[in-house]
This record gives structure tokens, sequence and C-alpha cells, in this order.
């Protein structure tokens, strides 16, 4: 296809799981989109991404431009962040001089206040927030192949900017069915990771740790994880309750069972959460959980410390949240909760956590 039917222009940043799926979805031989991929190892890149669908290869999409100068973001109409929760502050205010005013924002995953920074330092932007990412992606050889799962329906939140145009636009790059949430809250405050693999790495501190080989994590999946996850999803109610916010769902409600019992075989269950393997890496021959993974910079503090931030500052108890934070806090060789959450070290995580809890007054 010839660039000049190719008329918009759309940016994905980073380099990783879920920029490969984008990247594989977006860039299909039929595309009416021309694909940048920003990311700071373009050599390592292929302009053609092969996409496999489960252990089935399904089709082979083309990059048009991959690079690492942040200029192709200036005449960009769609800009993709898929970034972890740790680098997102940094990465868009270095960005925030390239992206011009009319871009539309997209975010994937959005916990970690990701909204409230566009609110604050792109205020005439147009902006999407995906609640959950709209693939489960695991890269085969990195630059060149990915496998990726195409979820049936993801929720999101949009701008009081957006207009019926726009989110035709954005209906139409992402090709899942869509629900439109009415409150960030639903985007700062998530039952996904934020709980999930919490809830996850605490099974495999539970089992015979370390570890002799690393495992799929929901192969390791029991009812203690389950019966935990339902704990901290049911604090998390009790702070969406207090907040009015009525399109919350619980676990039970999002994978449709009614006990402990059938969430454990559920997870255990999904196909594509079968790739998923464990957050450890090899360390004097045993596994360990790896304290640099997106589940301990990510997830624990950009997810499930802001939600005990939140009920804190509802005066809401939650024993279940503090367990797990005080449990893989110290994998971290951090002290984010004593008693109360630590605001000042959990602002080492995240700089902007204060002004965040300046929401709820």
């Amino acid at each position: 296809m010839e660039d000049k039917k190719k008329n918009i222009k759309i940016t994905i940043c980073g380099g990783g799981n879920l920029s490969h799926s984008f990247a594989g979805e977006l860039g299909k031989i039929d595309s009416e989109f021309y694909i940048n991929v920003l990311t700071r190892h373009p050599k390592n890149w292929s302009r053609e991404i092969k996409v496999y669908y489960g252990s089935e290869y399904s089709h082979t999409s083309f990059i048009d431009n991959i690079t690492d100068n942040f200029d192709v973001l200036k005449d960009s109409k769609v800009i993709i962040i898929a970034l972890s929760a740790d680098i997102r502050y940094d990465y868009l205010l270095k960005a925030k001089k390239f992206i011009n005013k009319d871009a539309i924002l997209i975010s994937a995953p959005s916990t970690g206040g990701i909204n409230f920074l566009f609110d604050k330092y792109f205020s005439q932007n147009k902006y999407v927030c995906l609640q959950r990412v709209p693939y489960i992606s695991r890269t085969i050889e990195y630059g060149h192949s990915v496998r990726t799962d195409v979820k049936k329906q993801i929720s999101l939140y949009y701008s009081k900017n957006c207009n019926d145009s726009d989110k035709e636009l954005i209906s139409s790059i992402i090709k899942v069915q869509l629900t439109e949430l009415k409150s960030y809250y639903t985007l700062f405050l998530s039952n996904s990771n934020p709980i999930l693999h919490i809830a996850g790495m605490l099974e495999l501190l539970n089992g015979d740790y370390p570890y002799s080989q690393n495992i799929p994590l929901y192969d390791k999946w029991s009812d203690y994880a389950s019966e935990l996850s339902i704990k901290a999803d049911e604090e998390l109610t009790q702070v969406m309750k207090k907040l009015n916010v009525k399109e919350y769902k619980t676990l039970y409600e999002h994978y449709e069972v009614k006990s402990t019992k059938e969430l454990t075989q559920k997870l255990k269950s999904i196909p594509s959460f079968k790739q998923v393997m464990s957050p450890m890496i090899e360390e004097n021959g045993k596994y360990i959980l790896d304290k640099n993974s997106r589940y301990l910079k990510e997830d624990l503090p950009f997810g499930t410390c802001f939600i005990k931030l939140f009920a804190q500052k509802l005066k809401i108890k939650t024993p279940a949240l503090d367990f797990c934070i005080k449990k893989l806090q110290t994998i971290i060789n951090s002290k984010l909760i004593e008693g109360i959450l630590n605001l000042n070290e959990l602002a080492q995580f995240v700089p902007y956590i204060k002004d965040v809890g300046e929401l709820i007054q």
C-alpha cells in the first residue's frame, strides 16, 4: 500500500510485549494507518512483524517507520502510550514538547493515574484510557514476532474532549468491543493486575520457595490466591461504593464465577493465562521473585498502593491489602506501609502520588 493512502499517522510508544501486539494488529496489509514505532532499540526491530494467535501463524504486518527520534510525535494523529507505569511520568514530560495539541492520546493499561497526568500536562489534548490491555501479548523474537490473544471486549474512559468522530476513529483502531466507563476511578483503582498479580506472587511465596525452575504463574494458582484476591477485591468494592462508582465489576462478576474454587478453576483454564510465566529470575541455582519485574515495579506501587491510598483517605480498613503490601515490600527493600501508607516512601516510586492523593478530600 502506498503511503499516500495512509492518511492517519499512529505512533506506538514503547518496545515491550504490548507494543509488538499493537504493531502487529494495526500494521495489517489492508491498514489505512501509517505506523511509527518509537523505541529505544530501533535497530533491533524489523519492518515486518509476524503475528501468531496461540501457536498458529496468522499474518505478517508492516511497520512504516521505526525510530528513537521523538520528532515523529509532532505530526502523529494518534499516540499510543504502551509503557509500564514506572516510566510513564518521565517519558511524558520528555515527550510533551513534541506532542501537538490535536493529537489523540491512548494509554493501555491505565492504572497509576495516567489520566491525571494527561489532564495536568496535556489539557488541550483528547485522550482515551483503556482499563485493561486489548491483547494478551508475548514477544516471540524481539522486534520480529509476537504471540497475541485478542480480547473480546474491554472498557475505556474518554476525556471530556472526545467527540463522536474521535470515538469512531478510536473504535477503528482498537477493533475490540468497547464499553465506555463513566468514572475515572475505575482506571485508578483496578482489581486486575494490582490484585491478581499480587496474589499470584504471594502464592509463590506460600509454596516451596525458592524454586528449582520457573513455572507458569497460573499453574501454581490455588484457592489460597483466589481467597486472598477476593478479600482484597471486597476491600476495593467498599472504596468504590463510597466513591459512588456504580459501574465497578467485582472479580466474581468479571470472571462470571460464584466462589473462590470456581475462580481458581476459571483462572487456571484461560488459555492465554497459561503463557504467563512467574516473575522470577535465577540466582545461585534457585528461582526467586524478580524485584525489577513489572509486577513489583508497576503493579504494587502504582496499583495496590493506589487502592490502599484511597481506602486510607476514606477510612476503610484493608487487612488483606495491608498483608499483601507488607509481604512484598521486603522484596523491594521498601517500607511502603507501616501501619498506614507511607507517602514519602511511595513517592520514590510514584513522584506525583501526593497530587493524586489530593483528589480525595
